[in-house]
């Protein structure tokens, strides 16, 4: 995380259910050196203002075109993923890059997941949404040593922010629930929806003009859904087939087309991958997939926990226990979300907008054709 990014330290108010409960919290946190908030990064690291880790000596990527070497690279996850500039047509472009070598299962898997999604995306409907853009999915060498790469469009904004894009929650959710909601249409269910993954850019009003007559008045917010590593194929939309198709058509290379068609292909009929989600949709995971009623209720959970300032805080004002055992703390967001109790009316009694929003996105959650 780049503290130079800015960002303001928020004031906290806790509902004490015991004496000292909340200093209590407070030193736990500080003790275990973790944030009361999750600190934003902005996904435009090639301005300069995002993380910057140790950067790849070398990545040259093998496209349609011929070989090119990833410029002025920025590190954004592990040796994995990186951003960066292309000369494509011409035009230097700015480019995310992700990388495996093969040798570690899950990170290749996750790689040819979202390859295949992308692919099944196409370039123009992903543009429309403001999805990642398939660009290349190539062989690739990354300091001598050689694998596959994904190259898509580096996408601007900056990660989901608690207490910055407060105001914003109730676009946020209708902007994302639509996406989603696109995506399911196509056949793909995102299956990570978390705040790391949807980029958010606000822009200010612009100025006059001369005669006034187009004065913005509101601010606009554009909403970008990323990472589609851990994504599933609705079995009766994305058949095998259907994918393969895509891929053809998609810009991948030859090599790279082969080893999917040859080691791939075949898992996206059962969506037998190893790598699942480890966090809150796992609750709606079907036998065969993560279904879109997953991604509703992920939406709608991010968007309550948004809105009481975090997950942390949204935990400690239902005063779950930190470490409650994964099948409960399941069971509680299904009841929150359900809103038996009323907690959930609570939470966002002074936020309406967005309440309709969750409600709305929750509907979409229990509609029949979300259970598949």
């Amino acid at each position: 995380m780049d503290p130079a990014a800015g960002f303001p330290i928020p004031i906290i108010e806790y509902t004490l259910s015991k004496p000292g409960q909340a200093i209590k919290f407070l030193l736990e946190q500080q003790q275990r050196n973790m944030p009361l908030w999750d600190e934003p990064m902005s996904s435009d690291p090639i301005s300069g203002s995002g993380s910057r880790g140790s950067t790849a000596s070398s990545l040259v990527v093998s496209l349609s075109e011929g070989e090119q070497q990833l410029m002025n690279v920025t590190n954004l996850h592990g040796n994995t993923t990186f951003a960066g500039q292309l000369a494509l047509k011409g035009d230097n472009t700015r480019v995310v890059v992700k990388f495996s070598d093969g040798k570690y299962y899950g990170q290749m898997e996750q790689l040819v997941r979202e390859g295949m999604a992308l692919a099944l995306l196409g370039r123009a409907g992903a543009s429309e949404h403001n999805l990642p853009v398939l660009l290349s999915f190539c062989e690739a060498t990354l300091n001598d040593t050689k694998g596959f790469a994904l190259v898509t469009h580096c996408l601007s904004g900056t990660t989901l922010e608690w207490w910055a894009h407060q105001a914003h929650a109730e676009g946020i959710c209708a902007k994302l629930r639509e996406t989603l909601q696109w995506v399911h249409s196509q056949g793909i269910v995102h299956g990570d929806i978390h705040r790391g993954n949807v980029l958010v850019t606000i822009m200010p009003p612009s100025p006059p003009r001369t005669d006034q007559s187009q004065y913005q008045q509101q601010v606009s917010v554009s909403v970008a859904l990323i990472d589609f590593g851990l994504c599933c194929f609705r079995p009766e939309i994305a058949t095998p087939q259907v994918v393969k198709v895509a891929l053809e058509a998609a810009p991948v290379t030859a090599p790279v087309l082969a080893e999917l068609k040859s080691t791939w292909l075949g898992r996206v009929a059962g969506n037998s991958w190893d790598i699942w989600p480890g966090h809150f949709y796992a609750i709606a995971r079907s036998k065969h997939c993560c279904t879109p009623r997953a991604d509703f209720l992920s939406l709608s959970l991010l968007m309550v926990a948004g809105c009481t300032g975090g997950s942390l805080q949204l935990q400690f004002q239902l005063y779950w226990p930190e470490d409650v055992e994964r099948s409960e703390s399941e069971r509680m967001k299904r009841a929150l979300l359900r809103d038996r109790t009323g907690s959930l009316a609570r939470l966002m009694k002074s936020r309406g907008g967005v309440l309709r929003e969750v409600c709305t996105t929750l509907d979409s959650a229990e509609a029949p054709e979300a259970m598949v």
